[in-house]
């Protein structure tokens, strides 16, 4: 006789969290039943993308992500070794200007995947200044390739890059790597090569490394104050203080005095 398999509360709750996305991804994201505005139903849309957040967070079917080399690239190797290291980013500045193309090319970074809102410009400006396009005229003089990646919408995203003339993918769905793998073919780019930046953690970092690549966080330029967003910002703060914690023991490691 076959023996019954127990039923645990991680089984459980990982059962009705993908039940809980494919549902609404189904009925909610791509509108195959539902045909009213996607804007009608933003509270379950909401709940289906962030109960997918909550099992990578939780470290239910965890995909593999890339822990830099002894001689590779990460600031913060030894970060992606915990649980909660998924979740921290490779390398930090204050402001996308701060990254200079010989940092990039220090730590072989030949493609860049960049997010839109509150990375490079607030969510009210519709086009991209003077200074945002010729930080990418230098990239693309240093011969690194670079793309869009955002999780607005389409018309958004068009109107930003109408000026900049670059591969971009809206609707992205971040931490979804659909679009990170699209992006990397489109530029004939490898992972250990490909960096994303951003200004999320449960979106562009979580992304970059379900896909095997390191990310740049930057702090949001300009954020929003509705509930949803300083839910987000709440959660990503203790996250924050453990990476800047590990940060400081690195520098401070007999190894990296050396």
């Amino acid at each position: 006789m076959q023996q019954r398999r127990q039923l645990t509360p991680r089984k459980t709750f990982r059962a009705l969290t993908n039940a809980c996305y494919i549902i609404m991804t189904v009925f909610v994201r791509n509108g195959s039943v539902m045909r009213e505005p996607r804007e009608r139903y933003f509270p379950l849309d909401f709940c289906g993308h962030y109960c997918y957040n909550i099992i990578i967070i939780c470290n239910y079917n965890r995909p593999p992500v890339r822990i830099c080399s002894e001689s590779g690239t990460g600031q913060n190797e030894n970060m992606k070794k915990g649980t909660y290291g998924f979740l921290l980013p490779d390398y930090d500045f204050g402001k996308y200007g701060d990254i200079t193309v010989e940092f990039l090319n220090g730590i072989g970074c030949r493609a860049l995947l960049i997010d839109i809102d509150n990375t490079l410009a607030p969510y009210e400006q519709a086009e991209p200044d003077e200074a945002i396009r010729l930080w990418f005229s230098s990239l693309a003089g240093a011969g690194i390739k670079a793309c869009l990646v955002s999780n607005n919408t389409a018309e958004r995203v068009e109107l930003f890059n109408k000026t900049l003339g670059l591969p971009a993918f809206p609707d992205s769905h971040k931490p979804s790597t659909e679009a990170a793998a699209r992006a990397m073919a489109d530029l004939g780019s490898a992972p250990e090569e490909t960096v994303c930046l951003g200004d999320q953690l449960f979106t562009d970092v979580v992304m970059a490394h379900r896909a095997g690549l390191r990310a740049i966080k930057l702090p949001p330029i300009r954020d929003k104050k509705t509930l949803f967003f300083r839910f987000k910002r709440a959660l990503e703060k203790p996250l924050m203080k453990k990476y800047y914690r590990l940060k400081k023991e690195k520098s401070a490691s007999p190894d990296k005095k050396k």
